[in-house]
This record gives C-alpha cells, structure tokens and sequence, in this order.
C-alpha cells in the first residue's frame, strides 16, 4: 500500500519485538454486552472459553474489527437493542509497555477510528497506518493455515519468504526443458538405430556422372546403327548383283545390257564395302563394364553420404540434449541455492509438486499427511513469521487441541514473543476468561476483567 506524506512510520520499537495486545475494551459489539479485559502479558496464550453463543467468538472479532478496517467488520457489528458501539485495542511492545491505543466506534451512519500513541499523539490516516502495522497477518490462525487448500498454502509460504524468482515459475521452465531434452533423445535413439543399419563402404566422395556415359552410350548406339544400315545395303546390294548374273545368264541376247548393269552394280558394291569398312560394328564391352561399375560406385557413394548425413544428424541431437541437460541442471542449482538460501520459519519446510499441484510439505512430506503436532508448530510458525509487526494469532477451534498441543502452542508464542487467543468451548482452564451471556463470567486471579463499561 502506498504511504501517504502524512502517515507516520511505526516507531522503531516495532524491529524489537513488534506488538501484542494490553488490553481489550467492547462494548456493545455483537453478542458482547460490555467486555474489559486487562494486563495482559506480551506473550503467551489467552483462553477465551464459554458455552456458544455467549460471546466469546465477538470478543476476537473485536480485535479483528477494531484493526483490520471496513473489510473486517460485518454488516451489522452492533449489538440487538443498541445504537451504538465501540472497541478500544491497546497495544504493547515487546517489553509490555503500551504503545497505541486504537479505538473504533460503530453507529448506524457508519465507524470511526482513531489510533493513539501512548503519550496522547493522535496518528493521522489511522486505518493506512495500521494496515501497514498488520499487514496481511491479521487474525491469522495457525489451525487454519494447515486446512487450507495446497496452493493456498505455497501463497502464504511465499509471501513469508519474498524469494527474488517464484519456484514453481523455474519448475515450470525445468519440466518444459526435460520435456525437450526427452524428445532431442528420442531423435538421437532413432538417428543411432537409423546410423546402425548403414553399412561402413569404401567409395569416393562423389558419384560417376552417369550422363556421360549415357551420352557414350548413345554415340555408340547411333554408331551400331550406322553400321547395320552399311550392312544391310552392302547386302542389298549382294543381292542385286546375284540377281544380275542370273538375269545374264538367262538373257543371253541381252548380255551387253546386262554386263553393263553388272558393271554398275558390281562399282556400287565396291563403294559399299569402302563405305563398311569406314563405319565398323562398335564394342560394347568396355562401356557395358563401365557402367555397371558406375551404379555400384554411386551405390557405395550413396550409402556413404546416408552415414555422413546421420553422423552429422546425431552430433546435432546429442549436443542439444547436451545443452538442454546443462540448461536443467542449471535451474536445478538455482532452485536448491534459492532454497537454502530462504529464510523459511520451520527448519524442513519447503514446498514441491506433488500429483501436479503444489503444496507446502515438512520434512518432503505432503502437509497433510505430517502428524498433528507437526501440523501446529508449522501452523504456528507461519503465523510468527506472516504477522512480524502485530504477533497476535487467533486460533477459533482451540477446542480441538489436546493438553499436549495446547502446550506446544503456548511454547511456541512465549519463545517467540507472540500472544495466542485460543477461542474455547466450555468452563476453560484455570487461566481461561469465561464469557456469559456478553460479559465476563470469571478470569484469571493474576488478571483483571469487567463487565463494566470501559471510562473512555
């Protein structure tokens, strides 16, 4: 809350102790007729107890209404059959001293306060003041702390600590980098069973260029059909000679044509064979072996290329799983130095995810599985450390408590120089304020009540 220039700071007496209560005056307040309760010490425990409905649960809500503003008082805080009410809270320091005297009234138009300090000085902007006295500690109950919901629970923990980077924000940040690091490891497994089942070959770095030995092979092939085409017309024209001396032989009367004809066709086979001997049948041998050799050398260079690929792949996986594992294991060093670094107010208290949800845990285990005695010291220790100006809890089932954790609670709040007001049903113990009927029934012989109006 931002401070107004007229808002004066607490007194430095606040850093050695902070405040607890003196005395409670109400009058009028709900169930309550008229209470004063008086001298009480600094820290310890103060047992309201009665039967239900007499009041005992108002006079703790005094102490809520009379600090906590607006927002604490319920719609209707003034007694059936009156007009008005009024409560007065005086606080002490940590050396039973009184510090401020906080006096609130309710009337139907609405409250007012005032806030005093022990000399008689009135506090301008009181409510501002006393919000940043209480801050958000206000009838803070150590039982209710350990029955709220997990995450609940992390929040109030955090507040306590004010960590510089939210722990569950870097658990976050680790599980999306392991979620990562899993899937990079995935690839490598698959890259590495992939790399496995190609074979380890001896072949060049580039493949044979199977177009030019296409381009060969097609010269050659225009070659052999050249030649065929020789062939087959130096037959033809074989042919034509036979044909020619048979046409001779049969026409003897043409004879000189004939032998002319002879002539000529016998000139065209001279020509021919000149033309066959220039175009001879070609060899496919040699590049019929080159080019088989060509697909098992490009075979190997594929295969070679394949492993370089997926040695390279698997380099690339495994230096990013190698980062990401880095990346992990620096936010996990974070964490532990954040941790052990705080200031958490129960040795073995930390908080962790646990079934996805975060919780406060004691000793790595869940909160709610520890057992009841553990329960209220960590209960109470938060209390301590959430309310380090104004060190009042109020515990409102203070009948669930045994002896034992009764005990452990009043021990607790004298060690720590913190007051407990333990609401009870019942006759109470011997050092119990018993409320009847609005008014105090009987209170310890040491301590002074009444039932009398306060003389402010």
């Amino acid at each position: 809350m931002a401070r107004k220039k007229d808002a004066p700071a607490p007194p430095p007496s606040e850093a050695r102790g902070g405040y607890t209560v003196l005395e409670l005056h109400v009058q009028a307040v709900k169930r309550i007729k008229a209470v004063a309760i008086e001298a009480l010490p600094p820290a310890g425990t103060v047992e309201i107890a009665g039967r239900n409905g007499q009041g005992k649960s108002s006079a703790l809500d005094a102490i809520l209404m009379a600090l906590g503003g607006k927002g604490a008082a319920p719609a209707k805080p003034i007694r059936d059959g009156e007009t008005t009410a009024k409560e007065t809270v005086v606080l002490q320091d940590a050396q039973g001293c009184p510090a401020f005297r906080v006096t609130r009234t309710f009337t139907a138009q609405g409250s007012y306060l005032k806030v005093q300090r022990a000399t008689g000085e009135e506090i301008r902007s009181p409510q501002e003041f006393l919000d940043r006295l209480v801050g958000a500690g206000l009838g803070f109950d150590p039982l209710a702390f350990v029955r709220e919901r997990p995450a609940e629970q992390v929040r109030l923990l955090l507040d306590v600590l004010k960590l510089e980077r939210d722990p569950r924000e870097l658990d976050a940040e680790r599980k999306r980098l392991f979620e990562e690091r899993t899937q990079v490891n995935r690839d490598v497994k698959r890259v590495e069973a992939q790399l496995e089942g190609i074979p380890v070959v001896d072949a060049p770095a580039e493949e044979v260029s199977i177009a030019g030995l296409t381009t060969e092979h097609g010269r050659l092939t225009e070659q052999d059909k050249a030649a065929t085409r020789a062939r087959s017309a130096w037959e033809e024209a074989g042919r034509e000679y036979d044909r020619c001396l048979a046409e001779r032989a049969r026409l003897a009367k043409a004879l000189e044509d004939i032998e002319a004809a002879a002539r000529e066709a016998g000139a065209e086979v001279l020509r021919r064979a000149e033309a066959m001997a220039k175009t001879p049948p070609p060899d496919f041998t040699e590049i019929s072996r080159r080019m088989i050799e060509a697909e098992e050398i490009n075979a190997a260079v594929r295969l070679r290329r394949e492993r370089e690929a997926a040695a390279t792949e698997l380099g690339h996986h495994a230096e990013a799983a190698h980062i990401l594992t880095e990346q992990i294991r620096a936010i996990e060093e974070e964490q532990r130095a954040l941790l052990e670094g705080a200031a958490f107010p129960v040795p073995g208290l930390g908080f962790e995810e646990i079934s996805g949800e975060w919780g406060v845990t004691y000793q790595r285990i869940p909160l709610e599985q520890i057992a009841d005695s553990e329960k209220i010291r960590v209960g109470m220790a938060m209390a301590m450390a959430l309310t380090p100006s104004l060190r009042v809890a109020l515990i409102r089932e203070g009948s669930l408590l045994d002896e034992t954790s009764r005990q452990v609670v009043d021990t607790m709040a004298r060690a720590g120089a913190f007051q407990v007001w333990l609401e009870v049903v019942g006759d109470g113990g011997a050092e119990a304020f018993v409320i009847e009927d609005g008014g105090v029934l009987r209170a310890p012989g040491r301590l002074r009540a009444t039932t009398a109006p306060p003389p402010w």
